[in-house]
């Protein structure tokens, strides 16, 4: 109860007497509870029609402890219960969440050393790329040479065959002489 709200007066009928209750409580409320009350004392002086009032009522009163504590036992459990559930599936999920952070660390470390090998291969790339390129100016200028010794060669030859005629002919003319 609140020690700030206002106390009021509410009557209940509990056997059919007046009760008067200060209360914070809202007088609905209080009305069911009290209607609770007389209900449980009306079961147990049905079911006992020659037991007094007050021994009914106190019968209500130890039944409805009873009640009361049992379920607290109960809610209890159940806590306990929750608390232990809660506590496994915290282990369950520190496990996974261990479990991850590993594989985070080993995936860094392999991230690490496929990045050194692209590094390595980057730079083995560049050094290919310039060989191939030294060797593509090579090629072309062995080519040039090739073409440039190929038509020296050609002209050399138009050459002899020149020669040769020129030879034949001054032995023809010679020997026609």
């Amino acid at each position: 109860m609140d020690i700030n709200k206002e106390k009021r007066k509410v009557t209940v009928n509990i056997l059919g007497s007046p009760i008067s209750v200060l209360t914070d409580d809202d007088p609905e409320r209080v009305d069911n509870v009290a209607s609770f009350v007389d209900s449980m004392v009306k079961q147990i002086k049905a079911a006992n029609p020659f037991i007094n009032n007050f021994s009914a009522a106190v019968l209500a009163l130890l039944n409805v402890s009873d009640e009361l504590l049992t379920t607290k036992d109960e809610l209890e459990g159940l806590r306990s219960k929750v608390d232990e559930e809660g506590y496994q599936i915290m282990l369950n999920y520190k496990d996974r969440l261990s479990t991850a952070m590993s594989e985070i660390e080993e995936n860094e470390e392999k991230i690490k050393t496929l990045e050194t090998r692209l590094e390595r291969m980057e730079l083995e790339n560049r050094e290919l790329t310039g060989l191939i390129e030294e060797y593509r100016n090579k090629f072309n200028s062995l080519r040039n040479e090739f073409e440039q010794n190929k038509r020296s060669l050609a002209e050399m030859q138009n050459k002899l065959i020149e020669s040769q005629i020129e030879l034949v002919q001054t032995r023809k003319s010679l020997l026609d002489e």
